[in-house]
């Protein structure tokens, strides 16, 4: 009688296994055929295109996409990764087509595609540094994606002054993408290279009052709110790196 009972539990274990798999399985199908299934692909081409760029799969790099979609697709962290392990053994070119694919959608606000570029450039950073062709496949990136250029120049500065504590040139590098934030700070606020103090103060004020939220024209869609919340950030956030660059002058 225990050995009937045993197979019985046994047979339904299986039976429960089976329809759990199956469960899973049509619920990732489903899920890529959805708009965050669609996000989801477009989002693991860019991640593919970067991580191949030196001919190889590195382990690390690999592992941040792990965490990214285990923090974005939970639910469909083990399905993403065979995605991404299929795309790895492809060769895949055209990032704009899944830039735009992205921006198509409504799942993505301008944050999450910042986030989502600021991964991409751990991932660049990862291995042996990173060379000219893989930085500009991310700035074009970051273009397609409507990146603002003080949001792609801070995330520049910020990886050249974190890495490559024992590259060639590290201090001609860091120094570029000094005067690259430098300059997009100036641009942001419609200065040139170089202005006064007070000239940035004013200017500040001006572009401040200009793309203040509270005077947005009446019915803009979500889109241009959220670049336009994005852009009055960068204003502000652009002064106060000027004021703190040219405060000892």
């Amino acid at each position: 009688m225990n050995s009937v009972n045993t197979f019985i539990v046994i047979a339904f274990c299986l039976f429960f296994g089976v329809l759990v798999y199956l469960f899973f399985r049509m619920r990732n199908r489903s899920f890529g055929k959805s708009e965050e299934g669609r996000i989801a692909v477009n989002i693991i081409a860019l991640f593919s295109m970067v991580i191949r760029m030196n001919d190889r799969v590195d382990k690390e790099e690999i592992d941040l996409a792990r965490k990214y979609f285990f923090l974005h697709f939970p639910g469909h962290y083990t399905w993403a990764l065979r995605v991404l392990d299929e795309l790895n053994k492809r060769s895949i070119k055209d990032y704009r087509t899944y830039c735009l694919n992205i921006l198509q959608t409504s799942g993505m606000k301008y944050a999450q595609r910042f986030e989502l570029l600021n991964v991409l450039f751990e991932i660049g950073y990862t291995y042996n540094g990173i060379d000219e062709k893989k930085l500009e496949l991310l700035r074009n990136i970051a273009k397609f994606l409507r990146i603002q250029d003080w949001d792609l120049a801070s995330l520049e500065y910020r990886y050249e002054c974190g890495h490559h504590k024992d590259r060639a040139h590290q201090e001609e590098a860091i120094d570029s993408a000094y005067k690259f934030k430098m300059t997009v700070a100036y641009t942001i606020l419609g200065l040139k290279y170089g202005s006064s103090v007070k000239e940035v103060k004013t200017a500040y004020r001006e572009m401040a009052m200009k793309y203040h939220p509270d005077h947005l024209p009446a019915g803009l869609d979500a889109e241009m709110v959220d670049m336009s919340s994005a852009l009055f950030r960068q204003i502000n956030e652009a002064y106060q790196y000027l004021m703190d660059e040219l405060k000892n002058e």
